[in-house]
């Protein structure tokens, strides 16, 4: 990101909001989903694994779902730890176990 100090207001180059940082960068913007996952059965006593797909996501500023760094949450937000859950979610290759 490049930023380059400038002084803002008129008259003469006195300000007294003193230094602002301009950037020529666009804002951030959030991941879109594409494509909602599907249900899939899940058997206790069998194991489980399937890889998030390619184009469930989209991002304008980083791309699809594989340039996306992708974590697992419960439903209140908390994000579920590979050490203590029957529910694993590889960050690397995107991949959700079940145990």
């Amino acid at each position: 990101m490049s930023a380059t100090p400038t002084l803002g207001g008129s008259g003469g180059g006195r300000t007294s909001q003193g230094p602002a940082i301009v950037t020529d960068r666009l804002p951030n913007s959030p991941p879109v989903l594409q494509r909602r996952l599907q249900k899939l059965p899940v058997f206790v006593g069998k194991s489980f694994r399937r890889r998030v797909p390619e184009d469930t996501f989209s991002d304008e500023e980083d791309g699809g779902t594989r340039d996306l760094r992708l974590s697992l949450r419960w439903a209140n937000q908390t994000v579920v730890s590979n050490r203590h859950s029957w529910v694993k979610f590889d960050e690397r290759s995107q991949e959700l176990s079940l145990l």
